[in-house]
């Protein structure tokens, strides 16, 4: 029922398809999860961005709802773990005494399945009551989707649940930077933690004897393949502006410590140490940080930012932040803002 802590390693899995100077995906949606009590580390829906996050609330008081509740998560567990699909499965019960017990039974665990417990948050989200409702956010961050969890058609005998098959057959659910849908099972299991940030070479060799050959083939491709492209973009931002190679020295730093004895990390091992020795680019990552921060601190006010970014323009004097901060605090004051000399 742990969740694997979602590391350093999730700049890298989930953002390596987007330039820095480029990335305008939506913020995702502010949802209250403060309250949550998770059965490892705490969400955070910014760290999930590029997958669908399915916030599932369910409870075990109803008899009723108990007799399918077990057909229901094994659906969904099987539809999730072949899409790019976190599940926050969180427990709305006065208690959480009877949880583990519950889905124990019903056998709903999964590395992309992250548990949790709230006695309100089926309030907080709106819902009418706390059994088996949903909310989709996309790969953005907004909301895809709400509604019934328990919602289904007949099948026979069976039961074929809405939601599980919406998952099943979506196809903008977001992407996945290492799995692939049609692997084998034993290899996605495998990698799923991946895929969160929180696997790494030596859990991957002590995993790798229980593979036939033909899995381990599968395996080795899947990595390789990662790490081709992850290498491939870091060049390619390296080679952009000064945001750009920002990025790419956050990701070479991160991929160097990822699997450390491949070519691909030695070679981004490399590039992050050639940046570290370069003086003028360790004063622009200084001049981003103040920048930022002076940002940050400035809020909405027109006339404080403009004041605030004049101080950074002549701090980081020569670099791309301190130019942008001069630029920005001169379009303020042509905006009408008073800024005091």
């Amino acid at each position: 029922m742990r969740h694997t802590a979602v590391a350093v390693f999730l700049g890298l899995l989930l953002g390596f398809a987007v330039a820095a100077d480029a990335q305008e995906a939506a913020t995702p949606t502010a949802l209250p999860l403060e309250s949550v009590r998770w059965a490892g580390a705490p969400i955070d829906l910014e760290s999930f961005q590029g997958k669908s996050v399915l916030l599932f609330v369910y409870a075990t008081w109803c008899p009723k709802c108990n007799e399918w509740s077990g057909e229901l998560m094994a659906q969904l567990r099987d539809a999730a773990s072949k899409k790019p699909v976190i599940v926050l499965a969180i427990n709305a019960d006065e208690s959480p005494s009877g949880v583990q017990r519950y889905i124990t039974q019903r056998a709903f665990f999964g590395p992309n399945i992250i548990h949790g417990y709230d006695p309100n948050i089926h309030k907080r989200l709106g819902l009418d009551s706390n059994l088996f409702h949903y909310v989709l956010l996309g790969p953005t961050g907004a909301v895809a989707d709400r509604g019934r969890a328990g919602s289904f058609q007949a099948a026979g005998a069976a039961k074929r649940f809405v939601l599980p098959q919406k998952i099943a057959e979506g196809n903008d659910l977001g992407d996945f930077q290492v799995l692939q849908e049609d692997m084998s099972e034993p290899v996605r299991q495998l990698l799923w933690p991946m895929e969160l940030g929180g696997i790494n070479e030596s859990a991957l060799k002590k995993a790798r004897g229980q593979l036939t050959d033909e899995q381990k083939e599968e395996l080795n491709q899947a990595i390789f393949g990662f790490l081709d492209r992850s290498l491939a973009e870091i060049k390619r931002l390296n080679e952009g502006k000064v945001p750009d190679q920002i990025v790419a020295f956050e990701k070479a730093t991160v991929l160097a410590t990822l699997f450390k004895t491949t070519e691909q990390s030695q070679e981004a091992q490399q590039l992050a140490t050639d940046r570290k020795k370069d003086r003028d680019f360790q004063r622009e990552i200084v001049a981003k940080k103040v920048y930022e921060r002076t940002a940050q601190k400035a809020g909405d006010n027109p006339a404080k930012r403009a004041t605030m970014l004049r101080t950074v323009a002549k701090r980081c004097e020569g670099t791309y932040y301190g130019d942008l901060a001069k630029q920005e605090s001169e379009s303020e004051n042509e905006g009408g803002a008073a800024v005091p000399q």
